[in-house]
C-alpha cells in the first residue's frame, strides 16, 4: 500500500534521501553525522530513506541520531512502487542492487513536494545541504553537477554517449549521485516512464542508473557547482587525469577538491577500505564521532584480513567501544573505593588501557 507524503516541516523543509540497504547502514549513518554536523538551526532537515530490508535495530540507531527538533527521520517502503515493473527490467551485476534505481520513483513518492535532493550515500557532506537545496532549477527537471571523467572520454564512449544513450552532447554527461529534483517538472515529463523505458532500449547502461538519468534529462539539466559532488577517485584510477582534460578542467577540478562541499567516494577503492588515501580523511573525521565507528572499523579490518587472521585480535577490535567504556568504569572506581577494592580497579584501569593502546597499534599497521 502506497502512502501518501508530505514534507515533516511547514518552513524551510529541506528534503533529501538515500537509497540504502541494511548492510550500508554503518556508511550512510557516517554520511548522516557529516549532514548533521553541517547542518543550521534556521533551518528543517527531512531526511527519508528507500529501503525494502534494513533491520527495526539500525531503524532505531538512525532515527535516534535525528532526535533534534529540526530534524526528522522517515523509512521508506519502497516495494508498492516497484510492483509494477518485473525485477528483470533492472541491469545488476555482482556489486549493482536493485536499490540504485530507486531515485527513477522520486516523483511518485514525493509527489506533494516542489523539490528534493537525492544524495548517494558514499558520500560526506562538508557544507550545509540547504544551500544545496536553495538552489534556483525552476525551468529544469533536475540539477547535477557534471562528471569530471566525461572530459577525459574516448572515442568509444562518445560513440556510447551520443549513439547509444541518445544525448546531443557527450561532454554534458552527470554524475548521478547527487541530484536536485524539480519534482513538477519530473512529473509533467513522466520521468519515471521515461527511465524504465530507456534502460529496456539500453539493456546494459556502463553505468547502471547514471547512464539512463543522462540518456532521458539530457538537455534539461542545471548544472550544479562541481563542489557539490567531487569525485575523490581521479588521482588514483586515470592515471594522466590532467593530461587528458583542458588546464582550465582540471584546475577547476583542483579547486573543487581543495575545498569540497560533498565529497563523493565514487569507484571500488572506498575509505573505509583504503583509509590511507588523499580526502579518506574527511570520512574518518565523521566514522569516528558516529554510532557506527566499530563496525566501520571491522569493515576496515575484514579488507585488510590476512588469510591467516589473528582471531584473538579480531575479538578485541569488536569490543573496542566497551573497552573505553569499562576503562573509564575503572578509572572512577579507582578513586571512589580503597584498600584492596582500589588496588583491584586500578589494575584492571591499566591492563585495559593496555589493551586499547594495542588495538590502535595494530590499527594503524593497516
Amino acid at each position: 500500500m502506497v502512502t501518501e507524503l508530505y514534507p515533516t516541516f511547514k518552513k524551510n523543509n529541506i528534503a533529501v534521501v538515500f537509497s540504502i540497504t541494511d548492510n550500508y547502514v554503518p556508511i550512510f549513518g557516517t554520511c548522516l553525522q557529516s549532514l548533521i554536523n553541517n547542518s543550521s538551526p534556521r533551518n528543517n532537515y527531512d531526511i527519508y530513506v528507500f529501503s525494502e530490508n534494513i533491520s527495526e535495530n539500525n531503524q532505531m540507531r538512525l532515527k535516534l541520531m535525528c532526535s533534534q527538533k529540526n530534524f526528522s527521520l522517515r523509512f521508506i517502503d519502497i516495494k508498492p512502487y516497484l510492483s509494477k515493473y518485473p525485477r528483470s527490467d533492472f541491469y545488476l551485476s555482482e556489486h549493482i542492487t536493485i536499490a540504485t534505481y530507486y531515485r527513477f520513483f522520486i516523483p511518485s513518492v514525493f509527489k506533494n513536494f516542489d523539490k528534493v535532493i537525492y544524495s548517494d550515500s558514499d558520500v560526506i557532506y562538508e557544507n550545509d545541504v540547504a544551500l544545496l537545496y536553495k538552489q534556483n532549477i525552476r525551468n529544469y527537471i533536475i540539477g547535477a553537477a557534471l562528471s569530471g571523467w566525461q572530459y577525459a572520454m574516448n572515442d568509444k564512449f562518445k560513440h556510447y554517449a551520443l549513439d547509444i544513450l541518445k544525448m546531443t552532447d557527450a561532454t554534458q554527461y552527470i554524475q548521478g549521485g547527487i541530484l536536485l529534483c524539480n519534482i513538477k517538472r519530473m512529473i509533467a515529463y513522466d520521468f519515471t516512464n521515461k527511465c524504465i523505458k530507456a534502460l529496456k532500449r539500453i539493456k546494459t547502461p556502463k553505468t547502471w542508473d547514471q547512464c539512463i538519468i543522462n540518456s532521458v534529462c539530457n538537455g534539461q539539466i542545471y548544472f550544479l557547482d562541481r563542489k557539490w559532488n567531487v569525485e575523490w577517485h581521479y588521482p588514483f584510477c586515470h592515471p594522466n587525469y590532467e593530461q587528458k582534460v583542458s588546464q582550465r578542467i582540471y584546475d577547476d577540478y583542483l579547486e573543487a577538491r581543495a575545498k569540497p562541499n560533498i565529497v563523493h567516494y565514487a569507484s571500488a577503492i572506498k575509505p573505509w577500505n583504503a583509509p590511507e588515501r588523499d580526502l579518506a580523511s574527511n570520512f574518518w573525521k565523521y566514522a569516528r564521532v558516529s554510532p557506527f565507528y566499530e563496525e566501520i572499523l571491522e569493515i576496515l579490518l575484514a579488507s585488510k584480513m590476512p588469510k591467516d587472521p589473528d582471531l584473538k585480535q579480531i575479538k578485541e577490535i569488536a569490543n573496542l567501544g566497551k573497552l573505553k567504556i569499562n576503562y573509564l568504569r575503572y578509572k572512577l572506581l579507582s578513586f571512589l573505593t580503597i584498600g584492596k577494592k582500589r588496588r583491584k580497579y586500578c589494575e584492571k584501569k591499566k591492563s585495559t588501557k593496555t589493551r586499547i593502546k594495542n588495538i590502535k597499534k595494530f590499527l594503524r599497521t593497516l
